[in-house]
């Protein structure tokens, strides 16, 4: 794991570690059709392992821990100790989720040799990334104690898209830990870590006090519908903070919303 600048803002630090690249790589070859956790590159060519992590993948009620382990984990050792033996996820320890779990193993040992972690960002990039979010999520947190420590990873095959969690298992102080491509434009990694950190705000407000299933990111199925409205609800609360806190950006937010298809 290799810290991008040491001299980093202490709250939010910028990382490239190797087994979160690989995860990405890995999801990214997996076609899930119309599920909003797909991050498949028709472009990458196809592994003799695709087939069978696709079908593990679908039969598994706990599939949707692959799309966050990546991020979540500190090292390549607790992200396999997260799939394998004692140390198995709760959501994999199910017998499909075990099939998804070794499934998964294998295709990760067989294309490590095909993920290279990225060098340094340049120190006017870093500068323009933390200043602005760390803008962005004082006014978040503002009627708290302050933002959680983040840290964000570099994860090259999540593309446009983004992930989100927090570390801290093990009696660790939690921290918050957003996944993007730090290859993107500035603007777009901006506000895509912007997005993700919104919903950490209002997941909680859609759910207070209502009975909700599981949630679904696949299109038709019951749970879609709560995926659904706990985006439109990021989108919608992210779109009044930059109308009102940083107008500079609402050309940019326009253009990283309708990428999506959020008008």
């Amino acid at each position: 794991m290799e810290q991008i600048d040491e001299r980093a803002d202490e709250l939010i630090q910028l990382e490239r570690s190797e087994h979160a690249a690989l995860c990405y790589h890995v999801l990214a070859h997996l076609d899930l059709g119309r599920d909003a956790a797909s991050i498949y590159d028709r472009a990458r060519p196809q592994r003799p392992w695709v087939a069978a992590l696709r079908t593990a993948y679908a039969r598994a009620p706990g599939r949707l821990r692959l799309q966050f382990m990546g991020v979540e984990a500190t090292s390549r050792a607790e992200l396999e100790g997260w799939l394998r033996g004692p140390g198995l996820d709760p959501a994999l320890r199910d017998a499909p989720g075990q099939a998804l779990a070794e499934a998964f193993l294998r295709a990760l040992a067989q294309e490590r040799p095909r993920v290279a972690v990225g060098g340094a960002l340049e120190r006017e990039r870093e500068r323009e990334l933390l200043g602005a979010i760390t803008r962005l999520r004082a006014v978040l947190w503002e009627t708290t104690t302050g933002p959680p420590p983040l840290t964000i990873v570099d994860c090259p095959a999540l593309g446009w898209c983004g992930r989100a969690s927090h570390r801290g298992r093990g009696g660790a102080a939690p921290r918050r830990v957003v996944g993007v491509s730090l290859a993107r434009p500035a603007e777009h990694v901006i506000l895509q870590v912007f997005h993700e950190e919104t919903h950490r705000v209002t997941d909680p407000l859609v759910l207070r006090g209502r009975s909700h299933g599981a949630r679904d990111t696949r299109v038709g199925q019951p749970g879609h519908a709560l995926h659904e409205e706990l985006e439109r609800a990021a989108v919608e609360a992210g779109q009044a903070i930059i109308d009102v806190r940083a107008p500079e950006l609402r050309g940019a937010y326009h253009r990283w919303r309708a990428r999506f298809g959020v008008a």
